[in-house]
């Protein structure tokens, strides 16, 4: 037999009436290279005692593969075999090779079948049992060495045995706490094995939040002891040195005077003998009580770092258990701090504490709280730094304070300060790079910091630096992965690197780029799971890649490729899930696909695809809540699901089934931020459900119950907005609730109301951009908010008032995109304000003035769709354009000119509207424009026109596709025909 130190070991339990159905089985396993089978027949030699040689195998097996027939669950050495695996925590895979027509064993029965029977297909179940072996293999590999280590220590003498040392022990630790969902557990005996070789019972302690909380008081106790123990044995030493100096002295003294007091002299000797003996046993307690110090101070750091980290995660954990826990930790830190006020490895220790605290408060959304504990880890090692200026160790803690410190400002909308720290941070880790190129932690610290500024950069619209930025941390981070390559760690960081690059590209418009960077990412993230298959966090990270990448297809416009990848995430998180399907996690990973495909179908107008996609999300998530009712974010899950479901009936014209998804959803919201009022999500969650309900009151003709509910909504986002005016994420969401009731109020013919909630809201967005002037989302709020003022002037004729607002905006959008000229979005919009402002010259009789506005707006779209000739809503932006233009040359007296444009605007909304016939917004477009062409032509090719016009808005008036104005199209357009016609026939005569 081979060598399998790198190949999984299997044993194959069957009843030998099943030879034949097993021998084909053993053969095409035994063809795998990485594969070694075990079956007693072939494995024992014919001298060997049989039961001895079947234990042997199945405690040096990987796995066992238990064949269920009717005399395998029948025989009495089957059952052994079961038993024995199941007392050493064996994975069993049950296959099923015959119908069985009896009871399967306990430990096989709550297991999922691989079905190998004649009305199976035979290579898909062999597929199905290669991927189990190869599931966390490297894990199981483990858990059979160790077993077999474990069975030969219990074996011999273990007291005083100590079999792992160094490095093997701290592997076996580290093994011990990483189990994977779903693996078999450890055995006691394992257990016990670790836990001898380390005679560490703290280790234990920390496997859980509340585990680490004992250990820390009890640590911070010992600790507090052992500084008391180190302080008495100091003075221990100090008293037995000053009994040698007395004992010393009175030595000499009886050597002067031998002749005098000879006994004297014999008893100095022996009091000179005791304080030796004294001073050498108390420098022991000295040096056992400073190494109980040291090692209740290392205790202390780590379990501070370990609840830190499981805060990080902690979902539904209100503020007040927050503080709690944090207080705790922070008194057994500060016990400490005050034995000893000037200890530096302490300060090292309370600063870190610091840090990992005000990351844990910016996860619970209590920014300032974050931002304290932050600047005072900046001050501790600030201090540090001051005393020992080449402490490189407190200057790479102080990069981490400053990064922290970065972020709390820029949340506050303090970018210049935020920038000024990222800055900082990131000279530091260049000079500490300077000092150890080769350090390769440092290398991949200063990508970090170059990513940060390169997001700054982003947001304040400047392309150009967050492009070097973004590129720098790349460059870094392909180097650290071809000094690695094996290094998972590094592959997947050149993979993030790789998504801000695309997103970047996307920005700018340049879709062939952004794909082209995207899909290198993806390609890093399936060499991950091809290398290492049976890795289940590599697959889930694989999933969640795949539903970014249809993120970014959706975006581009690909829908069918985008519905590729959130399907191909959808079987990855699927499979994941029937492996452990009491794995919560990845079951909620199929309820968030699903969710994403039924978007995609709801977008492609596929409502009954969509409705079953979100029901079964919902489903899953209410199953979830089943098996744990407290739990607050499957409350969540739920209360979006419900909002899904409400959307979509609000789309297809269910307003009740809306309605009752809706509230359902709002009751959750309600009780989750009644059970914690101080948390701020929660409560925003509320003010997004009032939206909705709003928005079906609204469409129900409520209006008044629609204004009571985004009226309701505005309230807690003021509310939420008074607790950190410095938010400037809750005083944006602000003035979009008040823009939302601006449109509200607008439709009931309030413009007063109107303006006066339009008018708030822009306000809020220009004090924002005086916070931050290169802040150009702010930027564009107010242009939003301007075009909202503009539009109601327009429609409430006051054109002079419209002009100044759009006028203003145009100055803004233009400003925006000369920043980033790559940015359609910004392109666009300049083209829109310089329609708007065209559409009031033409109404003041400018008609020279508007021409040159929509021309302007029609190169500027032109320019667009040399970037992608195939968009469709630039198509149709176009279209709009040319047929202003028409209208104007028509009333300018320029006939053929008109003819150009209306021909050019009728030949684009043609070919739309035959790629997507059932688009009825491309039909109505249609027929606008072969009723402009009627204007311009002859009297008998206006006779075709209008006819072919009248006939698509027969057929859209009988679907009901026809609203307000439009309703009297088909009469206004008999009327213009049967004028065409009387013209016509004039004509002929």
């Amino acid at each position: 037999m081979s060598d399998g130190t790198s190949k999984t070991k299997l044993f194959i339990s069957y009843s030998r009436n099943d030879d034949d159905r097993i021998g084909r089985l053993y053969e095409a396993l035994s063809a795998d290279d990485d594969l070694i089978v075990f079956r007693d027949i072939h494995d024992i030699l014919p001298t060997e005692e049989w039961k001895p040689r079947l234990e042997k195998l199945i405690r040096e097996s990987d796995t066992i593969l238990f064949a269920i027939s009717p005399s395998s669950i029948r025989s009495p050495v089957c059952r052994w075999e079961l038993g024995l695996a199941d007392e050493l925590n064996k994975r069993i895979i049950p296959v099923v090779i015959l119908d069985i027509d009896g009871e399967v064993p306990a430990n096989v029965a709550k297991l999922n079948y691989i079905f190998l029977t004649d009305g199976n297909d035979y290579d898909a179940g062999l597929d199905k049992i290669r991927y189990a072996l190869n599931v966390d293999i490297d894990w199981i590999r483990e858990h059979t060495r160790l077993g077999e280590l474990a069975e030969r220590w219990r074996n011999a003498l273990r007291i005083g045995a100590q079999p792992l040392r160094g490095d093997d022990l701290e592997a076996a630790e580290k093994w011990l706490l990483s189990q994977p969902r779903g693996a078999p557990e450890p055995t006691e005996l394992q257990r016990e094995f670790i836990i001898e070789s380390r005679r560490a019972q703290a280790r234990r302690q920390r496997r859980t939040l509340a585990g680490a909380l004992c250990a820390l008081l009890v640590v911070g106790v010992l600790a507090s002891f052992a500084w008391v123990q180190r302080n008495a044995a100091l003075d221990n030493e100090r008293l037995a040195r000053r009994q040698t100096e007395i004992a010393t002295e009175a030595r000499d003294e009886a050597e002067a005077q031998r002749q005098i007091a000879e006994t004297n002299a014999d008893l100095a000797e022996a009091e000179t003998a005791r304080a030796e003996a004294a001073l050498t046993q108390v420098a022991a307690e000295r040096d056992r009580a400073e190494r109980n110090f040291g090692t209740a101070r290392t205790a202390i750091d780590a379990l501070v770092y370990d609840i830190a980290q499981g805060l990080k995660n902690a979902e539904g954990l209100r503020l007040e258990s927050l503080e709690a826990i944090l207080s705790r930790a922070e008194d057994a830190v500060m016990r400490l701090r005050a034995a000893d006020p000037d200890n530096s490895e302490l300060q090292r220790i309370e600063a870190a504490m610091r840090a990992e605290f005000a990351e844990v408060y910016a996860g619970a959304g209590e920014r300032e709280r974050g931002l304290a504990s932050a600047e005072r880890s900046r001050a501790l090692l600030r201090g540090m730094i001051d005393s020992a200026p080449g402490d490189s160790q407190a200057r790479r803690d102080l990069s981490v304070a400053l990064e922290r410190i970065g972020d709390f400002q820029l949340q506050a909308g303090d970018v210049d300060a935020a920038l000024a720290a990222f800055i900082e941070g990131y000279e530091i880790r260049r000079s500490l790079l300077d000092l150890a190129p080769t350090d390769r932690v440092l290398r991949r610290d200063l990508s970090i910091s170059l990513e940060r500024i390169g997001g700054l950069h982003v947001r304040r619209g400047e392309i150009g630096a967050a492009t070097e930025a973004y590129d720098q941390a790349l460059e870094i981070r392909r180097h650290l992965a071809a000094l690695a390559p094996d290094n998972a760690q590094a592959q997947r960081d050149v993979s993030v690197s790789l998504n801000l690059v695309a997103d970047l590209h996307l920005r700018a418009g340049r879709t062939a780029e952004a794909l082209e960077a995207f899909e290198q990412a993806q390609s890093i993230m399936r060499r991950l799971v091809a290398k290492e298959p049976g890795n289940t966090l590599w697959q889930r990270d694989l999933a969640v890649s795949l539903n970014d990448a249809g993120d970014l297809q959706l975006r581009t416009g690909d829908a069918g490729a985008a519905l590729q990848s959130y399907s191909d995430s959808l079987d990855i998180v699927r499979r994941l899930s029937s492996i452990d399907p009491g794995n919560a996690e990845w079951r909620r990973d199929v309820a968030f696909s699903l969710n994403n495909v039924g978007d995609l179908r709801r977008r492609a107008g596929d409502a009954a695809g969509a409705l079953a996609a979100y029901e079964e999300a919902l489903g899953i998530a209410r199953e979830l809540l089943r098996t744990d009712p407290g739990n607050t974010e499957w409350q969540r899950d739920i209360a979006i699901g419900l909002e899904k479901v409400g959307d979509l009936s609000l789309q297809t014209g269910d307003l009740e089934a809306a309605r009752t998804a809706f509230v359902e959803g709002m009751e959750i919201r309600r009780r989750l931020a009644e059970t914690d009022p101080d948390n701020t999500q929660w409560q925003r969650d509320v003010s997004l459900g009032l939206d909705r309900i709003g928005d079906v009151s609204r469409l129900s003709g409520d209006a008044d119950a629609a204004l009571a509910a985004y009226e309701e909504g505005l309230e807690i986002a003021r509310a939420l907005g008074a607790t950190d005016p410095d938010n400037t994420d809750w005083q944006r969401s602000i003035s979009v609730s008040l823009n939302k009731i601006g449109d509200l109020r607008a439709i009931a013919g309030d413009v007063d109301g109107a303006l006066s909630a339009y008018r708030e809201a822009l306000d809020i967005v220009r004090e924002l951009v005086e916070i931050d002037p290169g802040n150009t989302q702010w930027q564009h709020d107010v242009a939003f908010g301007l075009n909202k003022i503009g539009d109601l002037h327009m429609w409430s004729d006051d054109p002079d008032a419209a002009t100044e607002a759009f006028t203003e905006a145009l100055g803004i959008v233009r400003g925006l995109a000369a920043i980033d000229d790559g940015n359609v979005s910004w392109r666009r919009d300049v083209a829109l304000n310089l329609n708007k402002i065209g559409y009031l010259r033409a109404l003041d009789s400018d008609f020279e003035g508007s021409l040159e506005h929509f021309q302007e707006s029609e190169r500027t779209v032109r320019d667009l769709l040399e970037l992608d000739p195939e968009n469709v809503l630039w198509r149709r932006d176009l279209a709009l354009v040319l047929d202003a233009i028409g209208n104007l040359h028509m009333e300018l007296g320029d006939t053929g000119a008109a003819l150009s444009a209306y021909g050019e605007s009728l030949d684009m909304r043609r070919a739309l509207s035959n790629a997507a016939p059932g688009n009825t917004a491309l039909q109505i477009d249609l027929v606008t424009s072969l009723f402009n062409m009627s204007r311009a032509t002859a009297p008998d090719e206006a006779v075709a026109a209008l006819s072919e016009a009248l006939d698509i808005a027969t057929d859209l008036q009988a679907q009901g596709a026809l609203f307000g104005e439009q309703e009297g199209w088909p009469d206004l357009l008999r009327t213009e025909l049967a004028t065409a016609r009387d013209e016509a026939g004039a004509d002929a005569d």
